[in-house]
């Protein structure tokens, strides 16, 4: 309470239309946070291009099971060591 934070704004890269500014938040010798900021002109047209196009997939309770993933396996082997008294893992 009562202490004032200080802040200070850098760029960190300036484009012909895209900027990128770096905030630092400080109170005396201590670093509060960082933020990182970018800020665009419109454009005309918006923002375009290509993307990525989602695959065609079947529904969840449609899909084809894969089994046990890793996870599950890695958790069930650890679950087994513990319940047969060897705590390794």
């Amino acid at each position: 309470m009562g202490e004032t934070i200080e802040c200070r704004v850098d760029a960190v890269a300036r484009g012909r239309a895209v900027h990128q500014l770096q905030l630092t938040a400080t109170v005396g010798d201590r670093h509060i946070f960082t933020a990182l900021g970018a800020a665009a002109a419109a454009r005309p047209n918006g923002i375009a291009g290509p993307g990525r196009t989602m695959p065609v997939v079947d529904p969840p309770d449609q899909a084809t099971s894969l089994g046990v993933t890793s996870r599950e396996r890695d958790a069930e082997s650890f679950l087994a060591r513990q319940s047969a008294g060897d705590g390794a893992g």
